[in-house]
């Protein structure tokens, strides 16, 4: 059906198709002399049928084109697709595997025995009245205000003025290059701060992406945010080190990289680690 819808666009509306069947026409009746009324006059009947031969021929090779093609494109859409799903489906994979491997050795540290408590001389209780407040330094006084600190790592937002300015500076970049937004699997709020970035390039996500992606196997020292390319050699690469410029003025910690699964002419951000989740070797 679009290859018919095709070759209609082409043969029918267009100056060139138009002016291709003309011409076809006059060429089959140069012999002829169809410029002499009086040899049209003659043979009229069989101008005309060599008239619609001709345009019949031309009809069914634009119509064999317009299918090859849509053939072609139609295939290539579809493989487009398939190798999306299979780079998803690879990434899945090596998440459950990297899980499996953390609850593997959480259950293998959580059996090893613990070296028996030593004996100790149980102190006597002291029994304190702390009325109000919670006893403190050995045992004695109380807080009248206690304070509970929290040591776990802060999550990480975009300010309004940073979500402005992001979404100021990708009106800078083409609207070919398309970029891919992902966290790296593990990370506390990796997922969460990446979704405050996804909405602000407006709709030109790489691979027709509708959320942010989970990256696996990166290094704990993975940390900040990345703006990737294919190489250091991609035509993008000067987008890819203004938006990593743009980012540390808005006070956002960045770094360029490059990444293999990046076709070129597009970017890619990757949410890091916090600082606080790194590893200590």
């Amino acid at each position: 059906m679009r290859a018919f819808v095709s070759s209609y666009s082409f043969l029918g509306t267009s100056p060139g198709g138009l002016a291709a069947q003309v011409l076809t026409i006059f060429t089959t009746e140069v012999q002829g002399g169809w410029w002499r009324p009086s040899a049209w006059k003659a043979n009229w009947q069989g101008g005309l049928r060599r008239a619609v031969y001709t345009l019949l021929v031309v009809w069914a090779v634009t119509f064999s084109v317009c299918t090859i093609t849509t053939i072609y494109h139609d295939h290539q859409n579809i493989a487009g697709r398939l190798r999306a799903v299979v780079r998803e489906k690879d990434e899945l994979k090596n998440g459950l595997e990297l899980r499996d491997k953390y609850i593997q050795q959480f259950m293998e540290a959580n059996a090893r025995p613990s070296a028996p408590a030593t004996q100790a001389e149980t102190p006597v209780p002291t029994v304190i009245n702390a009325p109000g407040g919670i006893p403190i330094f050995a045992n004695k006084g109380i807080v009248d205000h206690p304070t509970v600190n929290n040591f776990a790592p802060a999550i990480r937002d975009l300010t309004n003025a940073q979500k402005q300015g992001i979404a100021e500076f990708l009106k800078t970049i083409p609207q070919s290059a398309l970029i891919g937004v992902g966290s790296v699997y593990g990370s506390g709020d990796g997922d969460s701060y990446a979704n405050q970035f996804f909405p602000l390039l407006a709709g030109r996500h790489y691979d027709n992406q509708t959320s942010p992606a989970i990256r696996t196997g990166f290094p704990v020292t993975f940390t900040g945010v990345f703006v990737a390319t294919a190489t250091d050699d991609d035509p993008s690469v000067q987008y890819r080190d203004a938006f990593v410029r743009e980012l540390a003025r808005l006070g956002i910690e960045a770094h360029p990289a490059n990444g293999s699964k990046i076709r070129p002419g597009n970017l890619e951000l990757v949410i890091g680690y916090r600082p606080e989740e790194v590893r200590r070797q």
